[in-house]
């Protein structure tokens, strides 16, 4: 272990197969960079940052089984990291069924050894997320995209396109929700609007949720959302932590903002 400036501690670095990954401690929060890029953050006391995460895991707030709690409602994330997502989604919907896939089991290991992935009660699939969607057809309600290469500038593993869809959804149980992780700045506005007019062609509802901080949007589609009233009275009564991260991630329903 290295301690550098403000107490930034190098906790451990590991190359794997496919990046370099490092653990960082600052006090009490640990953060997993790869190639420079924040990958997850993890605070015992600390479920929600202000980043694409806190937005990812409000996608599965729209889908109707997530009324009980998630009672019965199976999730997917595509792309561990180092496991943020799962912690704020098990805070949330205490009874959701999760399951993560991801590509390189170095992360993992690190995961496991440094972030807590024992208290969010996932399975974990090592893997290929896309293709474990393929080998398990009809197994989820949700499927988080949440895929990124860390090489160079950060970009999704896979384009939003027909097949991605195509693939993704072959995934999901009858009303099933395809979520994907999107950047919004403006060298990437095109690929953006493509995808939202993607979306809203081959889903009946469209969500799109922003987080406060970053530039990234989570492009959500399915059948059938929860009423909007539902799922505001959701998130109000969750705990306070994240009652007030998810009154920050603004939502677009159906390319429209909601009244206020």
């Amino acid at each position: 272990m290295t301690t550098g400036k403000q107490g930034r501690q190098i906790l451990a670095r590991v190359r794997t197969a496919f990046n370099t990954a490092t653990v960082v401690g600052r006090g009490r929060s640990r953060h997993l960079e790869v190639e420079g890029a924040t990958y997850a953050s993890y605070n015992p006391v600390r479920r929600f940052w202000g980043y694409a995460w806190d937005a990812l895991a409000a996608a599965p707030l729209y889908h109707p089984l997530a009324a009980n709690q998630g009672a019965g409602l199976r999730v997917l994330l595509i792309g561990l990291g180092g496991g943020t997502v799962l912690h704020a989604l098990r805070l949330m919907l205490p009874r959701v069924e999760l399951t993560a896939a991801e590509i390189d089991p170095a992360l993992v290991d690190i995961t496991r050894d440094h972030f807590a992935l024992a208290d969010t009660g996932a399975r974990v699939v090592v893997g290929d997320g896309y293709a474990h969607v393929e080998a398990a057809r009809g197994s989820y309600d949700v499927i988080l995209d949440d895929a990124f290469l860390a090489a160079g500038e950060a970009s999704r593993t896979a384009e939003i396109n027909d097949e991605l869809v195509r693939r993704l959804r072959a995934g999901l149980r009858a009303g099933g929700m395809v979520a994907c992780n999107v950047f919004t700045d403006s060298a990437h506005a095109r690929l953006r609007t493509t995808a939202r007019a993607l979306f809203a062609r081959e889903f009946p509802t469209t969500v799109e949720l922003i987080p406060a901080l970053g530039h990234n949007a989570i492009l959500c589609g399915l059948a059938r959302a929860r009423p909007l009233a539902a799922v505001s009275g959701h998130m109000r009564a969750l705990p306070p932590q994240a009652a007030r991260a998810m009154a920050r991630v603004r939502a677009m329903i159906g390319g429209s903002w909601p009244a206020a």
